[in-house]
C-alpha cells in the first residue's frame, strides 16, 4: 500500500514540477505581453470567409464586414453550395467592395476547396480570414490585424471569442477558449507557433503558396487554419494581434453534445502537428491529467492526506491566478474560483474526446 502511495507521491510531484515549469515559460511570456502601439502601417487586405447555409448570419453580419474603418481592402464572400437562400441575402448588398465566389460542385474537403477559391479570386497580398458566425469587435478589426504584417510578418494570430451567456457549458467554452488562445499564443512569443484559429487568422499569400496551400493535409476536413499555420510558421513570420478591437465574437454551442463533436472536430488535426509541438502538447496534457489523478488518489491516504491537499490547493492557485489574469487580459473573464472544476471537466472531456478518437476518422464540414 505504502509502495503505491509513495509511486503516485512520485507521480504528482513531478507531474506538479512540469506544470510550473512550463506555466513559467509559456503562459508567463503571454501575461507579460504588452499590445502593440498604433501604426500607420495599413496594406491592402482580403478579407475571405467562406459561407455555407448562413443566411441568417450573413443578413446580420456582412454590414459590420463592409463598414471597417480602412481604406484599402475587399471582402471575398464564398458561398458554398448554399440552399438557404444565402445567394438572395448576397443580391441585396450592392457594395463595390464585395465580391462574391460561388461553388456549386461538391469537392473533398469542402470548406479548404472554398477557401481556395476564394484566396485564387482574391486580389491582394494579404489574407484575412474570419468565419460567416463570427462578428468583428470593432471597426478598426481589419486595422488592427493589418497592422500585425508590419516588420516583414507573413502570419497574424488573432483571438476568436464566444459570447458571455449564463450557465457551466458557456464557462467551460469560454475557459477552454481562453486557455486554447493561452497555449498558441504563448507559443507564438516564444517563437514557436503551431496553429491559429480560423474563426481570426490572417496571412499572406506568399505563405500560402510556399507551403503549397492546403495540399499536405487535403485528404482531412479540418485544419484549414491549425494545420496551414503549423506548416508555415517560423521563428521570425509570425505576430499575434490581441488588441480587444481585433476580437471576433461567435455565439457558442448550447449543449453538451454538440460541444463535444465540435471539440472533437478540432482536436481531430492535431496528430498531424510538428512532432515538437505533438510531444510538448502531449507532456503538458498527460502531466495535468496524471497531477489530477495522484493528488486525488493521494487524498484517500491518511499518510499522504496533508500533502496532496496542499499540492492541490498550490496548483490550483497558481493555474487559476494565470487564467484568470488571461481571460482579464483577453476580455474574456473566467471567475476565478470556477477555474479548477472547469480544468477538471476539460480533462475528463479530452480523455472522452481521446476515446472516441479511437474508433471515428471522418469529420464533416457543415
Amino acid at each position: 500500500m505504502n509502495r503505491t502511495a509513495n509511486f503516485f507521491f512520485l507521480l504528482m510531484v513531478i507531474a506538479f514540477v512540469y506544470q510550473m515549469l512550463y506555466y513559467s515559460f509559456f503562459f508567463i511570456r503571454f501575461l507579460r505581453y504588452r499590445l502593440r502601439k498604433e501604426t500607420e502601417f495599413s496594406p491592402a487586405v482580403s478579407v475571405i470567409i467562406a459561407a455555407r447555409n448562413e443566411a441568417e448570419n450573413l443578413k446580420k453580419h456582412l454590414p459590420l464586414w463592409l463598414n471597417q474603418q480602412y481604406e484599402n481592402y475587399e471582402l471575398i464572400l464564398i458561398d458554398d453550395r448554399s440552399e438557404d437562400g444565402t445567394k438572395e441575402i448576397l443580391a441585396e448588398f450592392k457594395d463595390p467592395k464585395l465580391k462574391i465566389v460561388e461553388i456549386r460542385n461538391k469537392g473533398r474537403g469542402a470548406k479548404k476547396q472554398a477557401l481556395t477559391a476564394g484566396i485564387h479570386a482574391a486580389q491582394n497580398e494579404y489574407l484575412l480570414f474570419t468565419d460567416a458566425d463570427c462578428r468583428p469587435a470593432s471597426k478598426k478589426w481589419i486595422a488592427r490585424m493589418a497592422a500585425g504584417f508590419e516588420g516583414g510578418k507573413n502570419i497574424v494570430l488573432g483571438y476568436g471569442k464566444y459570447e458571455k451567456r449564463p450557465g457551466w457549458l458557456n464557462k467551460l467554452i469560454r475557459y477552454e477558449t481562453v486557455l486554447t488562445g493561452l497555449q498558441y499564443f504563448g507559443y507564438a512569443l516564444r517563437r514557436a507557433a503551431y496553429m491559429g484559429v480560423g474563426r481570426n487568422l490572417a496571412y499572406s499569400r506568399k505563405v500560402f503558396h510556399a507551403v503549397n496551400g492546403f495540399a499536405a493535409h487535403a485528404d482531412l476536413l479540418s485544419g484549414d487554419d491549425d494545420l496551414l499555420v503549423n506548416k508555415a510558421a517560423t521563428p521570425d513570420n509570425t505576430a499575434i494581434c490581441i488588441h480587444p478591437d481585433a476580437h471576433t465574437n461567435s455565439l457558442p454551442e448550447t449543449n453538451f453534445k454538440d460541444y463535444f463533436n465540435q471539440k472533437f472536430r478540432h482536436y481531430s488535426t492535431s496528430y498531424r502537428y510538428r512532432l515538437i509541438h505533438r510531444i510538448s502538447l502531449f507532456l503538458f496534457t498527460l502531466t495535468q491529467t496524471l497531477f489530477w489523478i495522484s493528488a486525488i488518489y493521494l487524498l484517500f491516504n491518511p499518510l499522504y492526506f496533508k500533502y496532496a491537499l496542499f499540492f492541490i490547493m498550490l496548483k490550483s492557485i497558481v493555474y487559476s491566478a494565470i487564467i484568470y489574469s488571461a481571460s482579464i487580459k483577453l476580455e474574456d473573464k473566467i471567475p476565478f474560483y470556477f477555474i479548477p472544476f472547469l480544468e477538471l471537466n476539460l480533462i475528463i472531456m479530452q480523455l472522452l474526446i481521446f476515446v472516441k478518437g479511437l474508433f471515428k476518422k471522418n469529420y464533416t464540414w457543415h
